[in-house]
C-alpha cells in the first residue's frame, strides 16, 4: 500500500523528518509553513525537496464549508466516546454541580482556540481526493485539538503524538523554569509584586458590573468600544460604576489613554490570578491512572482536560476578587473564553453578549450566555436548534451598522449609488468575514 504524508503545520524542526519519510513516502504534503518562514526562499527549498502545499486551490468551494460541518461532527463523536464517562470530567461536575451540556460547550471552545480548523479542512481534503481508499496516510498535527479529534478516524489515518508530547514537555517545562526564575527574582528584589502596585486605590468590592475587551477599545479604524460606558450617574454603566477588565495587556496608544483620561478604572486580569506554580502541576499528575500512562491517547486527553480545568479553577480564584459582581459584558461573543463562562456560571454571575459577526455563528460550536443580544428574531429559533444554550434573546438589530457613521462610509454608500446606475450588467464579488 502506497504511503503519503501530510504535514498539519511546517517547521524548521519538522522539516528535518521530511528526509526520513522522503525513503518510502509516495508524496509528501504541508498544510501550513510557520510565520517566520514564509520566505520566498524557503518556498524554493520546499520546491525542491518536492514537498507540495495541500490547499483549496481548485477544489470545489463545497469542500471547505463541507471541513466546519466535518469539525462538528468530530467534536460531537470526541464528546460522547471520550469525554461523557471521562473521571476528570465527571469528578469536575460533581465538585461545583455544573451543567454539562454548557461544559461540553466549554470544552469544545477549548478545542477551538480559534476559529481556523485546519483539522477539519485537511480531513475534508483527504476525503476529496480519496487518500484514504488505497493509501496510508502518516498526519503530523501540530495542535492537540487535530490529534484527539483526527486520532482513530480510519485505519488508513495514522495520527502522530511525537509533535504533540513535544509541544506538551515545552509548555509544562517552561512554565516551571520561570516560576522557578520569578521566585528567584522576587527574593532578590525589595519591591512590591505588581498585583500590589497595579490600581491600589481600585476597591474591586466595589463592583458589580464588568465589561471584558477582546483585545483593546478599539475596533481597528471603524469605531471604539466606548458604546458601553455612560455618564448617568446612577447607571450600572457609568464610567466609575463599570469596571473594565482585559484579557491581555491592552494596547496603550488608545485604551490605557482613554480610560487614564476619564478616569476610568480597568485591571489585567493575569495580575490577579493565582500563578500556575509545579506543586500543582505534580497533584495534577499524581492523578494519572496506571492505564494511561501506557496509552499515548489517553495522556494527552489527561493533559488537554487538566488545562481547561486549571484554567476553570483559576478564572474562579480571580472571580473572588470582586464578591459583589453580578454581571459580565462579553466582547466578541464568538472568541469569548469559554473557561470565564463556566467560572461565571459556578459563581452565578449572569453573562451577556452581542452578536458580532453572523456567519461566525453558523460555522462553530454553539455558544452559551445568560443574556444574548441578536440581529433580528429569526436568529432565535436557529440558535435553539444549533444547540445554544441562552436564558433570554434580546433582537436589536446590527450592532456595526450603526457605530460606523463617518467619511469612509459615505463615500461607500455613494459608490453603491454610482454602480446602481451602471445598465450594463456587471458581477460583484462580496467578501466577508475571511470566507466566501
Amino acid at each position: 500500500m502506497k504511503k503519503i504524508v501530510i504535514i498539519e503545520r511546517l517547521t524548521i524542526f519538522n522539516l528535518l523528518f521530511v528526509f526520513f519519510y522522503k525513503f518510502f513516502a509516495e508524496k509528501i504534503y504541508y498544510r501550513e509553513v510557520a510565520k517566520n518562514l514564509q520566505k520566498e526562499w524557503f518556498e524554493k527549498l520546499l520546491t525542491n525537496l518536492g514537498l507540495s502545499c495541500l490547499t483549496y486551490t481548485g477544489v470545489n468551494t463545497r469542500y471547505l464549508f463541507n471541513a466546519f460541518d466535518i469539525r462538528k461532527d468530530l467534536e460531537i463523536k470526541f464528546l460522547k466516546e471520550r469525554i461523557e464517562n471521562n473521571n476528570q470530567y465527571l469528578s469536575f461536575l460533581r465538585k461545583y454541580e455544573i451543567n454539562s451540556d454548557k461544559f461540553k460547550l466549554c470544552i469544545r471552545g477549548e478545542l477551538q482556540d480559534s476559529h481556523h480548523v485546519i483539522d477539519g479542512q485537511s480531513l475534508s481534503l483527504i476525503i476529496k481526493y480519496k487518500f484514504l481508499d488505497k493509501k496510508k496516510v502518516y498526519y503530523w498535527p501540530d495542535r492537540i485539538s487535530s490529534y484527539l479529534l483526527l486520532k482513530n478516524y480510519h485505519k488508513n489515518l495514522k495520527v502522530s503524538s511525537l509533535l504533540i508530547f513535544l509541544d506538551i514537555f515545552y509548555m509544562i517545562s517552561s512554565k516551571i523554569f520561570f516560576q522557578i526564575v520569578n521566585r528567584f527574582k522576587s527574593r532578590l528584589s525589595s519591591k512590591k509584586t505588581k498585583q500590589k502596585i497595579i490600581n491600589k486605590f481600585i476597591n474591586l468590592k466595589d463592583f458589580t458590573t464588568a465589561f471584558f475587551p477582546h483585545a483593546g477599545l478599539k475596533y481597528g479604524k471603524a469605531y471604539t468600544k466606548n458604546y458601553f460606558y455612560n455618564n448617568v450617574k446612577n447607571s450600572k454603566l457609568n464610567n466609575k460604576n463599570l469596571i473594565t477588565i482585559f484579557r491581555q495587556p491592552p494596547d496603550l496608544f488608545f485604551s490605557k489613554r482613554f480610560l487614564s483620561f476619564w478616569n476610568m478604572p480597568s485591571i489585567l486580569m493575569k495580575n490577579y490570578k493565582k500563578k500556575i506554580n509545579p506543586i500543582m502541576i505534580i497533584n495534577f499528575c499524581k492523578k494519572i491512572s496506571f492505564r494511561e500512562i501506557f496509552s499515548c491517547y489517553n495522556l494527552i486527553l489527561f493533559f488537554f482536560i487538566s488545562r481547561t480545568i486549571i484554567k476553570i479553577e483559576n478564572n474562579l480564584e480571580f472571580f473572588k476578587n470582586l464578591p459583589n459582581l453580578k454581571i459580565i459584558f462579553c466582547d466578541f461573543d464568538v472568541l469569548f473564553d469559554t473557561s470565564i463562562l463556566i467560572a461565571c456560571d459556578i459563581k452565578k454571575i449572569k453573562t451577556l453578549a452581542i452578536q458580532e459577526r453572523y456567519a461566525m455563528n453558523t460555522l462553530i460550536r454553539p455558544l452559551f450566555f445568560n443574556y444574548y443580544f441578536i440581529a433580528g428574531p429569526k436568529f432565535e429559533p436557529f440558535f435553539k436548534d444549533y444547540g445554544y444554550i441562552v436564558d433570554k434573546y434580546f433582537p436589536i438589530g446590527t450592532k456595526k451598522t450603526s457605530l460606523i457613521r463617518n467619511k469612509r462610509k459615505l463615500s461607500m454608500q455613494s459608490e453603491y449609488l454610482r454602480l446602481s446606475k451602471i445598465k450594463k450588467k456587471k458581477n460583484i464579488i462580496y467578501r466577508t468575514n475571511g470566507y466566501g
